[in-house]
């Protein structure tokens, strides 16, 4: 198992995050701007990118 563990972090200090996105078209809290959801999404993206993250997957 802890192979298994090392093969997916194979660095010593890895970072696991997410891009939250806001409620969707067709779900109970949708706020009616899909506009503002892709803004929020890609500000949280950069976040990572501006502090050198290494994105995979």
């Amino acid at each position: 198992m802890m192979l298994r563990f090392r093969q997916l972090f194979p660095q010593c200090c890895s970072v696991i995050g997410m891009v939250h996105v806001g409620a969707l078209p067709g779900t109970p809290r949708y706020g009616g701007c899909t506009k503002k959801i892709i803004e929020n999404a890609v500000k949280e993206a950069l976040i990572y990118a501006n502090c050198c993250v290494q994105i995979e997957g």
